[in-house]
């Protein structure tokens, strides 16, 4: 399919669409597809498109859809503590969705001693200061 109308990274982003259709039941071509369309179109289009396939779901594929795509961005639980412990938990961090960042901060502040939980605050205060 080509229009003229089309901007060449739309026209891509169609392409990639009917050949993923095309070939339905080939993982790689749908993965293939990710990468394209994050290459070719901007996160408000990308946001427009996913916001339309969920709006033409039926109930059950709206979950389905909904449950695959929030999984794939979590980041699990922390792995085991080995030598930095620190710099382990950044990186868990910069991995964790912002609700998974909520769950696991609350659970943690919750467990601290009381002067801990004090002086935990007192350390975030200052650093958001800065």
């Amino acid at each position: 399919m080509t229009c003229r109308h089309l901007k060449s990274r739309h026209q891509s982003a169609v392409n990639m669409v009917g050949h993923a259709l095309t070939l339905e039941n080939e993982v790689d071509v749908w993965c293939g597809l990710g990468t394209v369309l994050t290459a070719q179109l901007s996160p408000f289009e990308r946001g427009c498109m996913a916001a339309t396939v969920l709006a033409a779901a039926d109930d059950e594929q709206f979950w389905q859809i909904v449950e695959a795509a929030v999984s794939v961005r979590r980041a699990g639980q922390p792995l085991p503590l080995f030598l930095d412990i620190e710099g382990e938990a950044r990186w868990w961090a910069d991995l964790a969705s912002p609700a998974e960042l909520r769950c696991w901060l609350m659970a943690c502040f919750v467990r601290l001693p009381e002067r801990e939980r004090t002086s935990f605050l007192a350390s975030a205060n200052r650093r958001a200061a800065a």
